[in-house]
Order: C-alpha cells, then structure tokens, then sequence
C-alpha cells in the first residue's frame, strides 16, 4: 500500500504492473479499491495498475468535514496528476463513474480512454435524498447493522445474494459495509447524493467511453446508463448479465473480458452477449409464456397472415414461441432468436419440433440473405435507444425483408391506447422507460429511415394503437 497526498489529505492506493500505459480504478460509496481485485489480475501484465481509495473509505484518511462532489472530484484529479498516470485508462464504478464523468468534459487531457460503470450523470430526485438521509439518522444512532438487509440487495443483484456457493463472499462484503467509518459514511454520501445534474455536459466528453451496468442495478439501473450512452458522443455499452450495483464482483469473468476488449481495442469482444432489453420478471421465462404471450395470440395470427407462403423466416426476439409456433403451423419454415436463456428454454420445452437460439438481434450468426422475411414483434420498443438501430438493419441484412410490428407513435388517446400504456407501466420502471423514449422519438418511422430502409407496406391495427410495417434494404444499400 501506498500513500499520496492531495487537497490536504492522504489518500491510500496499490500499484501493481508496468506498462507503458496506466489504468487508474476509482470505486462505488461503501467499499473500497479491494472491490476491483479481480481487474488488478486481470490487467497487470499489460498495464500499470492504480487503485486509490476515495476520501473517507478503506486506508484514506478519513476527515470530519470537507466531504462535497466537487472535492471528491478534486481528489481523483489531483491523484492522476501526483501520481504521473496522465494519459490514464480511468474505471470508474458508482462514486468513481461520477469522477470520471466529470474529468471527461472538464480534463479530458487527463484521460486516454473513459469506462463508466453502474452510474449515473443524473441528480438524485427529492424522495430518494430523504430516503438516504433516513439512513443516515439510522447510521448515527444504530449503526450499519439494522440496514444491511436493505442495503445487499441495493447493491448486488439477487444471482449473487442467493448461490450458495458464493454465500462466503456476501458474508465478507458485509463485514465490510461494517466496518466503514459511520461520520465519514454519512459526510461522504451527502456529498454524493446532493450532487448536481451533468447530463447536459456529457455531449462534452470527447474520449473513448464504455459504458457498462449491471443487468439487476436497482441503485443506477439500465435507463441511466443509456442515458449516458445517449448523450457521449460514440459511447459503447455493455449490460453484464446476472449482476448488480458491484458489477465488478459478482461477474468478474465477462467484466475483465470486456475491458481487456475496450483498452486494446477500442471495442466490444466477440463472442460476448449484451442483455440489451430492460424486461421485468414478466418478460422473462415461464410467467412471460403463461400470462404475456396468451394475449398477443390475435397479433401472432395477423403476423402469420401477412407472411409469404412457404417462407424461411426468422423469428427475433421471439420470447417463449408462441409467434414462431404460429407461423410453423400455417407452412413456414421458421428459426427463433431470443437473448434470454429462460425463454428459449421454455420455447424449447413447450415446441420441442421448432429451433430455437440464444442470440443478439444485433449480431446474428446467419450468412446475408440466409431468410425470407425477419420478423421482430413488440421488441424494439423496449430496446435502448443506441439498440434499435443495429438490430433493424442486422435482420435487414440477414433476410430479404422485414416484419416489423410495434407501437405507433404518437399513440392514440382512446380505449386502446390507455390499455397499452397500462400494460408498459406494469412491466417495470426500466421498461416503460424505453417505451416511453421509443414514442418521444417518434416510433417506428425515424428508425426505418436512420436504416436506409425501404417501406413496402405499412397497416396500423389494434385501434390504431400499433404499425405493421414490412420493409426492404434500400436500393441505395443493395
């Protein structure tokens, strides 16, 4: 362990490597640099390594006062610079993404590349700073113990709460919420919780930027992350499955893959699947084939109806099967993709006779033109805004034309309409986000356009609440 000083205190930090490049890892409120241990061995041999512990945590000194965003910012600031690491890899998880943010549109010369992971450019809103300062009063008269059965689900997602083989790694992260400083907690998540809004400032940052988050973050979920990836300029994302707020502990493997990817090369590695879709429980497995897919079984048979007879079609983002299976039955020859192992499995057990394929919409694994007609139903709706585009024009290429059935924008305001909106806000918070994004950017139309695709026909069904639009590559595309 080493210490430096900065801003009139001393922060404690490890090096490890020698490379000709540095890679500094700031970590979340709550834990300290032992959180990124698996990255340290992971990028030693290549990089100089650099972990510090913010103000406050772990072996740093730990001021009664002082604690505001802007010297927590300071902090890893003046830490680049003490410590020679400029031009550095910065990763930065919660409190260290809030950092990093911030040296990106302020001193980018400071930065080679950005990795903002499991946070947020947003203020926190109203009712969660008084949540947080409930805490607090908990904290100065209890104790950390009466909230850590609130506090491990916040920050790690339920795959790693609840496999037994890892219950002796959540009994050590315990210990170690335990044992932080309970002044030094409560100044520094004042600190952090009343910072200000940046989200009009990313379009600033002008470095290399990933983004990742954990698939099951409640504390930074989905939305804030492609919020981010919305506004920097060329930034990359990457949703790690089975994972939380320490998305850096509980999926070690695919975290160190992706990084190795992003600082080699600028990009996402193959062969690794992103969860893209922010689907609630109900969207997932069994309860999505018994309750969801029943009532979508009259837009299953209109599908069917509108495809060429005996063609080879690709069913995306298919869910439990019930469209695909529709389709088989009338005489075509059908595949179906989905992202989520729990619903090709339950397609598979339920249509053991139909193929059915983990795989992202965005990088199938067909040859040009293998199908007829690529269907995607419902789906592109709940994707991401940075998703939509890649995936209309990875089906475009893989089939000859394109069976797109979604929301229209803008929906009507009649019985339909109201059912629909209903039915997105029941499916959870992250998911009527996406629905929400995907009519304020206008639905289907501005997609197809950004795609260079052709429209051959377009319906609008179900009240006119939803557009049925088959579409072709553009002759301009070929």
């Amino acid at each position: 362990m080493k210490r430096v000083a900065v801003n009139g205190i001393s922060l404690a930090y490890e090096e490890h490597g020698s490379g000709d490049e540095t890679v500094v890892l700031s970590h979340s409120y709550l834990v300290d640099r032992r959180q990124y241990a698996p990255q340290i061995d992971a990028l030693k041999d290549r990089y100089r390594v650099l972990a510090y512990d913010h103000r406050g945590h772990g072996q740093s000194d730990k001021p009664q006062h002082g604690y505001s965003m802007e010297a927590i910012y300071r902090d890893g600031e003046a830490f680049v610079e003490a410590t020679n690491a400029a031009p550095c890899h910065w990763i930065g998880l919660s409190t260290g993404g809030f950092v990093g943010m911030r040296l990106g549109y302020r001193r980018p010369e400071l930065l080679k590349s950005l990795v903002l992971m499991d946070t947020s450019a947003d203020a926190e809103t109203a009712w969660k700073r008084a949540k947080y300062e409930g805490m607090f009063a908990v904290l100065e008269t209890a104790g950390f113990e009466p909230l850590m059965p609130a506090t491990l689900p916040i920050m790690f997602g339920p795959t790693f709460l609840n496999d037994p083989a890892r219950q002796q790694e959540v009994t050590l992260w315990r210990e170690r919420f335990m044992d932080n400083d309970v002044k030094a907690l409560i100044g520094f998540g004042r600190a952090i919780f009343s910072r200000e809004s940046v989200v009009d400032r990313m379009a600033e940052v002008a470095v290399p930027t990933l983004v990742m988050v954990g698939e099951h973050d409640v504390a930074t979920p989905l939305s804030k992350a492609q919020q981010l990836v919305d506004h920097i300029p060329g930034a990359l994302m990457q949703v790690v499955p089975e994972a939380g707020h320490l998305s850096t502990i509980e999926n070690p493997a695919l975290i160190n893959d992706v990084l190795s990817s992003f600082l080699q090369r600028g990009q996402l590695p193959e062969g690794v699947t992103n969860v893209r879709s922010p689907r609630s429980v109900l969207y997932d497995g069994t309860v999505y084939g018994r309750v969801v897919e029943p009532m979508l079984a009259g837009l299953h048979g209109l599908v069917a109806e509108n495809l060429p007879d005996g063609a080879r079609v690709l069913d995306a983002c298919c869910g439990t099967g019930g469209l695909a299976k529709r389709m088989a039955r009338t005489g075509r020859e059908v595949v179906g993709v989905d992202l989520s192992p729990r619903n090709v499995r339950f397609a598979r057990e339920r249509h053991p006779d139909l193929p059915f394929e983990i795989a992202d919409a965005a990088k199938l694994p067909y040859e040009d033109d293998a199908f007829d007609v690529a269907t995607v139903v419902m789906a592109l709706h709940e994707m991401p805004q940075a998703c939509r585009g890649p995936v209309l024009s990875e089906l475009a290429r893989v089939a000859r034309k394109v069976l797109i059935v979604d929301f229209h924008a803008p929906m009507p305001l009649n019985a339909a309409g109201l059912r629909n909106r209903a039915i997105e806000m029941a499916a959870g918070r992250d998911h009527f986000s996406a629905f929400r994004d995907y009519a304020r950017r206008g639905g289907l139309e501005p997609l197809v356009e950004a795609a260079e695709l052709e429209v051959v026909s377009t319906r609008l069904i179900d009240h006119g609440t939803m557009t049925m639009q088959m579409v072709q590559r553009g002759s301009a595309r070929g």
